[in-house]
């Protein structure tokens, strides 16, 4: 019988799973997966399926089938999950990511380098102190939700309120379980940010609310339900791809203390590591869609309605791509790798969370000499698609 791949080992280690799709075909049926689906793992044909026009987006339809026989608050998110740009095809994507986009340009993540700056130099400055740090809450979560909520125009104060809301949706959203927490704690931020946009229409500020408060408002370019969804599903992007991109990163330099070492010994290096650290343990493990016509992988038919889950982390690391993909090598050139995805759906915070990384990477190393990895067994999210750790402690010296 196959794994899948929310079994616990698969979930600490997809990497060897990966090596057996591959060598099983183009395209893999997996029983285990939502509804029974497709896998595909080589890079050239997650590559080419993720810019395919056939291969829709629009997959809430897996959402609504676990949560139209429960509570009222859980068929609601079904509904609204629909809304997300994340799971919307052209034209409605196109619109909904142009609204966005601006914010996200690399002139105006640039902008941001200096308050990203002084954020992870307050967030340092108690752990080097200590001479410890418990790098997923006190660095890579924290960083990240403070930046995205500035960007939202919410308070700072409002992370920590918002922190378990946040883990109880994308825990939802990467393995189909606890549906009716999940229901309720969508509505609790639902409500939070319906009070945020009225508190914005009465007194617009230059964040991204007020800006798709305007869009509605005087452009009439959203759909009812769409900013509030589209609030959210920000909001849960902007946590945990840098969340997972800082942590996974972290800790593959210091299971490689030679390339640790090349990076700190030589700070240019810096973004050319963060490419590789994303290629080598990537945040988003996967992208499913759904084929709207008859797809043919390697001498497989895929037909319309399957769904087809695209196997990024496994594409990332395929032999065929990548010379010694096993191998963490922060020097590597044509590093094309798919980690913030392809196509009309690459990832709109990729210039962000590159530039996050890049800031605390470069500013750790520059401050502590010596980091050293607490012994003790690492617990890995129960999240198939977005990888992460759970905590990471280190010592600072």
């Amino acid at each position: 019988m196959m794994a899948s791949l929310f079994d616990a080992d698969v979930l600490s280690n997809p990497y060897p799973y990966y090596a057996s799709v591959r060598a099983q075909g183009r395209a893999v049926w997996s029983p285990e997966m939502t509804q029974g689906s497709w896998l595909v793992a080589h890079y050239e044909d997650v590559l080419a399926l993720l810019r395919h026009p056939a291969m829709s987006s629009n997959r809430a339809g897996a959402y609504t089938a676990f949560t139209s026989g429960g509570a009222p608050p859980v068929r609601h998110m079904g509904e609204q999950v629909g809304l997300f740009m994340l799971m919307r095809d052209p034209p409605d994507h196109t619109r909904l990511r142009t609204l966005v986009n601006r914010a996200f340009t690399a002139t105006a993540v640039a902008a941001l380098r200096p308050r990203i700056e002084r954020i992870v130099d307050e967030l340092l400055a108690g752990p080097i102190e200590r001479g410890d740090m418990e790098v997923i809450a006190d660095l890579a979560y924290t960083l990240p939700a403070i930046v995205i909520l500035e960007m939202l125009g919410a308070s700072r104060e409002d992370r920590d309120m918002l922190r378990p809301h946040v883990d109880k949706l994308v825990t939802f959203f990467g393995h189909i379980k606890g549906i009716k927490a999940a229901g309720a704690i969508y509505g609790d931020v639902e409500q939070y940010f319906d009070e945020l946009v009225a508190r914005r229409r009465r007194e617009p500020r230059d964040d991204l609310i007020s800006a798709l408060v305007r869009a509605e408002d005087e452009l009439g370019a959203l759909h009812p339900g769409e900013l509030i969804a589209n609030a959210i599903l920000l909001l849960l992007a902007g946590h945990h791809t840098t969340m997972n991109l800082i942590g996974n990163g972290l800790l593959a330099l210091l299971a490689h203390p030679a390339e640790l070492a090349r990076v700190r010994d030589d700070p240019a290096l810096v973004p050319g590591a963060v490419e590789e650290l994303l290629r080598f343990d990537s945040p988003i493990q996967g992208a499913a869609r759904v084929a709207r016509e008859r797809i043919v992988v390697g001498d497989q038919a895929i037909e319309p309605g399957s769904i087809v889950h695209l196997l990024i982390g496994s594409a990332n690391r395929d032999p065929a791509r990548f010379p010694d993909p096993d191998v963490l090598d922060v020097t590597r050139r044509d590093n094309k790798h798919l980690a913030f995805a392809f196509g009309p759906h690459f990832c709109v915070g990729a210039p962000l969370a590159r530039l996050e990384a890049e800031i605390v990477f470069a500013m750790l190393f520059a401050r502590c000499p010596r980091i050293e990895l607490v012994d003790e067994p690492l617990e890995w999210s129960e999240n198939a698609t977005l990888r992460g750790l759970k905590r990471l402690r280190i010592v600072l010296r």
